[in-house]
């Protein structure tokens, strides 16, 4: 099981998280190629947001609410979070390769696959919100202790995972889906310019 210095674990994972943001703000394509299927049966990028709201819409209450229910703690440059199995193992299959790409293919929940068509502007401003109120979240962790405070998985509220790893799957869950909204806008623009 891994171990990380707890403060600066939150840190990197607040950097990725601004990473993941950054890049969803620095694209800006219009309504019809947020909703466009880059090919047949793959998801579009307002779908592929929408996924991501759906997992923000859980698990953020969730975290707000083990923060209301535990003491808050000071946790010092000395403070350590030790990974635990699960929590560790969801991490590493859902997390990128070191090139950058989706090696684990899985398959998403019923309940978290999204409609085929979508007010796209609403779902891209309702995850930039979740950003914000998620990276307030990852601040406010530094507080707590990430061994002992347990947040309930969305499949079943029975596995609860330690707050660490709860932060660290969400945040490789974005930037595995980032992967494949860059790789939808790359197949989208280039369709478009075989049609010019």
């Amino acid at each position: 099981m891994s171990q990380f210095n707890s403060l600066q674990l939150l840190q990197a994972l607040k950097a990725d998280l601004q990473t993941v943001t950054n890049a969803i703000l620095n694209f800006t394509p219009d309504e019809e190629m947020l909703n466009s299927a880059p090919v047949p049966g793959k998801w579009s990028i307002a779908q592929v947001l929408e996924h991501l709201n759906f997992y923000h819409n859980f698990y953020l209450p969730e975290i707000e609410k083990a923060f209301s229910k535990h003491k808050q703690i000071y946790n010092d440059d000395n403070s350590k979070f030790t990974s635990g199995r699960i929590g560790g193992y969801l991490t590493k299959i859902m997390q990128p390769d070191a090139a950058g790409k989706v090696s684990n293919k899985t398959k998403a929940f019923k309940d978290y696959i999204p409609a085929p068509y979508l007010n796209a502007q609403n779902v891209l401003n309702s995850f930039l919100q979740n950003q914000i109120r998620f990276a307030n979240l990852i601040e406010q962790a530094q507080h707590y202790d990430l061994n002992s405070l347990r947040v309930p998985m969305s499949i079943t509220k029975l596995i609860r995972l330690k707050l660490g790893d709860m932060l660290r799957v969400l945040v490789v869950h974005q930037q595995r889906h980032l992967i494949q909204i860059n790789d939808a806008i790359e197949m989208l623009e280039r369709q478009q310019l075989y049609k010019q």
